[in-house]
């Protein structure tokens, strides 16, 4: 550790006041990532009492060398790091490299407003100044994204996939916190900037994108057309006023809202799904300022005479372009590419790993099988496979899951790939689930020790904790993390039925790193 290696060249080489900083600055450290390596929990005090201690012991040798060479006895002003373990006074994460305005992703309400004299010849500056795929600069597509976060980013891929085919300038949305996040405010629309959720820069290197503030001035704050494949109810175009900040452009005499097309949907066709050669058919207009409402799994692929979700058949054939892999396939496997985690989500997930494993291999797992969510009743009864998925879930035991966990770790350490550590994503509500898994792992092995979310945010808490931007959307950042924690892993076990798991398998795909596996793995399965 840093810390060791700072006192060694403090009592070989002699100190000066600038290793003494970076010492003393490692002294704290070193108790908050042994806190994290050995948990807090009750059975593992008496590990941190002694790595508390022994730092303490350290602390007096240096008080003494402090006192022989007549130096400060602290450091009245700490520099910024020096090293790689930990920022001091300023935040070692980027964040807002496009400097977007936060502000207006993240208002509950913006008021839509029009101005006296339209910049009818505004054209927005692109988010990216030369993308790989240039769009139509004066023809605009906005998703208005729905669900929870990983539905959302299935429904982002497709508005992607929608404005090439269209030839639109993609505009970048607001995203949403999930309804069980613990910051989720009742009444409130729970907007998150999309600098949380996608690396932009990498996004808008790929194809043409522009911010939401820069669209509705280019618009004149109005909406000229919605794209018809949602049923739309009055509260529905409420609600795309709010989300967008601008008002629709209605027919002045019947008051209708332009949809396109216009016999898309009905009362007795709720839904219009469409695959790639539909979309130019169907969607070309020439209205200037154009919604994708409420996208998800609409974009179809067709394969042996049927059709499948588009999204759904990415697969590590597509991220590798085989000749077989038919070109709307191909498509959304580039646009899934570009479309990572945001560059500081990936920092903080390595970070973590480092400190995790010591260097070694990890697996990891996502259990989601909640009460009140997964397990609801308007979840469970509404497919006779989510009842068996449910009724399997609810009479899965910790016994059980550390058994598999267990049996997993020694099939990798079969093919050389062991494993010392797993990370286990799951719901807040389920992390009693998780320790008595961690409890029962014992019985079954001593080599794995398991990591959660608690472990993940103390780690977080302490080492980004002059990273102020983090703060009011904690428990969704967390969640984005450990993602791209299970993503890195040589194994992921991922729960049946969720988008979370699903996305976590093609982020494995697409990285494709040496040893790891790529085909999807399960908890269980039920037939």
């Amino acid at each position: 550790m840093m810390f060791i290696r700072n006192l060694v060249k403090v009592l070989g080489a002699g100190i000066s006041v600038l290793s003494l900083t970076t010492l003393w600055s490692d002294r704290e450290y070193l108790i908050g990532i042994h806190k994290i390596k050995y948990g807090v929990s009750r059975e593992r005090n008496s590990v941190y009492n002694s790595t508390a201690s022994y730092s303490k012991t350290v602390e007096t040798k240096l008080q003494r060398i402090v006192q022989e060479q007549k130096l400060p006895s602290a450091p009245t002003q700490l520099p910024t790091r020096l090293s790689n373990n930990t920022a001091i006074h300023s935040c070692e994460l980027q964040w807002n490299i496009l400097n977007l305005n936060v502000t207006v992703y993240e208002a509950d309400k913006v008021e839509a407003q029009t101005q006296k004299e339209p910049e009818q010849s505004y054209v927005p500056p692109l988010l990216y100044p030369d993308p790989e795929i240039t769009l139509n600069r004066t023809s605009y597509l906005i998703p208005d994204l729905i669900w929870g976060p990983n539905n959302q980013l299935v429904g982002f891929m497709e508005s992607v996939f929608v404005a090439i085919k269209l030839n639109r300038t993609l505009v970048i949305p607001s995203f949403l916190k999930h309804n069980t996040d613990k910051q989720f405010k009742r009444g409130s629309r729970n907007k998150i900037s999309p600098l949380h959720r996608v690396d932009l820069v990498a996004l808008c290197k790929y194809v043409s994108c522009v911010a939401v503030d820069q669209f509705q001035r280019a618009c004149n704050f109005q909406i000229d057309g919605i794209l018809n494949i949602r049923f739309m109810k009055p509260k529905d175009f409420a609600v795309i006023e709010r989300d967008t900040g601008m008002k629709l452009n209605r027919d002045r005499e019947s008051g209708e809202v332009l949809l396109i097309p216009k016999n898309g949907t009905s009362p007795s066709r709720l839904r219009l799904t469409f695959t790639e050669r539909d979309i130019t058919s169907l969607f070309t207009h020439e209205a200037k300022c154009v919604v994708y409402p409420f996208p998800f799994f609409d974009v179809m692929t067709e394969d042996k005479g049927s059709q499948h979700v588009l999204y759904s058949r990415l697969s590590s054939n597509a991220f590798q372009k085989q000749a077989d892999v038919p070109p709307d396939v191909r498509l959304m496997a580039s646009i899934f590419k570009h479309i990572p985690r945001p560059a500081y989500i990936r920092q903080i997930a390595a970070d973590f790993i480092g400190f995790m494993t010591y260097g070694g291999r990890f697996m990891s797992s996502h259990w989601r099988y909640n009460e009140g969510d997964y397990l609801a009743n308007w979840h469970c009864g509404n497919k006779e496979i989510n009842q068996k998925r449910c009724d399997k879930a609810r009479n899965y035991t910790s016994r059980v899951y550390a058994e598999r966990l267990s049996s997993k770790a020694k099939a990798l350490a079969k093919r050389n790939l062991e494993v010392n550590s797993v990370y286990i994503a799951t719901p807040r509500t389920d992390l009693s689930f998780v320790r008595n898994t961690s409890r029962d792992l014992a019985e079954f092995t001593d080599s794995l020790k398991i990591y959660h979310s608690l472990h993940l945010e103390e780690f977080m808490k302490d080492r980004y904790k002059n990273c102020e931007f983090l703060t009011p959307h904690f428990e969704d950042i967390v969640s984005s993390v450990e993602m791209e924690i299970c993503s890195r892993a040589v194994s992921f076990l991922g729960s049946l039925g969720t988008t979370w798991s699903g996305n976590v398998f093609k982020s494995r795909m697409q990285l494709k790193q040496q040893e790891h596996e790529t085909s999807p793995d399960y908890i269980f399965r039920v037939k």
